[in-house]
């Protein structure tokens, strides 16, 4: 993997990473959840049309894979989007922070599955579960506490983890690489909206939510750093496998807490420390530096001899 490819996995976290939180504070202030899965797509859809027209890009020319087109929005906005704010009603954060952590794993699993000639290399699985781990340690004293937390909000944040996998799959393999990303993105998210549009009547069609200003910042932060960290994934997608890119999801809540720290004096725990440094590690071991430190120094071994 090279610097690029880091720097942009980091990227993606820092967007993807508030996510959570400002879904959160939405929900707390009255907004119901399929509104704010319909709000993240819609104003999804305003913020990236002036990079559209700024690209001159026009996509409705591409309408012919409209099918490919289609199933990438359902399995990475609608149906990902809706369980998402779904399960953090019944869930805490901590759960969720440990559950996104799991589309790395997904996304490798789908990989070997339905594509099998794919070459992951065992260092990878390794820092695959190795990031995991991390992730547990991290948030398992909060789960310990919680009081909150049932079977249902778990079973929707699995569920939309396996969604995001499969999309992140679908896209590497199945999605025409030429669609310009701009114009993939503008019909994904109208495609989205259509799709959430009269869901959200129907489900919920007064909400109080709506009418508070705080609830509108939250879901426009959540959309806007949400967007901006499609534009760096679908940016690389070209040139990483997808389950490399998914390592941005266990970073996504790490950044959270880390921000939480710096900023607002909030303590971690030992364990949590300790989980954030597997989570690192996890990062160097499935970029393949130890795998290259390795070989070079086997090579060296050979040219000079074994030191004493």
């Amino acid at each position: 993997m090279s610097l690029t490819q880091v720097f942009g996995i980091l990227g993606i976290a820092i967007c993807w990473g508030p996510t959570f939180f400002f879904i959160k504070i939405a929900l707390e202030e009255g907004m119901s959840p399929i509104w704010i899965t319909f709000l993240r797509c819609a104003l999804g859809t305003l913020i990236v049309i002036p990079f559209l027209i700024l690209k001159q890009e026009n996509p409705f020319k591409h309408l012919k894979y409209w099918k490919q087109l289609a199933v990438l929005a359902l399995l990475t906005n609608v149906i990902p989007f809706t369980l998402c704010s779904y399960g953090e009603v019944y869930s805490h954060s901590a759960t969720a922070g440990v559950i996104e952590g799991t589309i790395p794993i997904f996304t490798a699993v789908l990989t070997w599955i339905f594509f099998p000639h794919t070459k992951i290399q065992r260092y990878e699985y390794a820092g695959l579960a190795i990031g995991f781990l991390g992730l547990l340690l991290v948030f398992l004293p909060a789960m310990l506490d919680s009081v909150d937390d049932n079977a249902l909000g778990r079973i929707l944040l699995v569920l939309m983890a396996m969604s995001f996998a499969t999309g992140f799959v679908f896209f590497e393999k199945k999605v025409d690489p030429s669609i310009p990303l701009f114009s993939l993105m503008t019909l994904q998210l109208i495609f989205s909206s259509m799709v959430l549009a009269p869901v959200t009547l129907l489900v919920h069609p007064v909400n109080p939510g709506l009418f508070d200003s705080s609830t509108w910042m939250a879901v426009l932060i959540v959309s806007f750093t949400s967007l901006v960290g499609w534009v760096i994934y679908y940016s690389l997608a070209k040139t990483t496998p997808a389950y490399f890119l998914s390592i941005a999801t266990y970073l996504c809540p790490l950044i959270a807490i880390l921000l939480g720290a710096v900023f607002l004096g909030e303590i971690l725990s030992k364990m949590a420390y300790a989980g954030t440094a597997l989570v690192v590690g996890s990062m160097v071991i499935m970029t393949g530096m130890l795998n290259r430190v390795f070989m070079r120094t086997r090579f060296l071994n050979r040219m000079f001899g074994r030191l004493p």
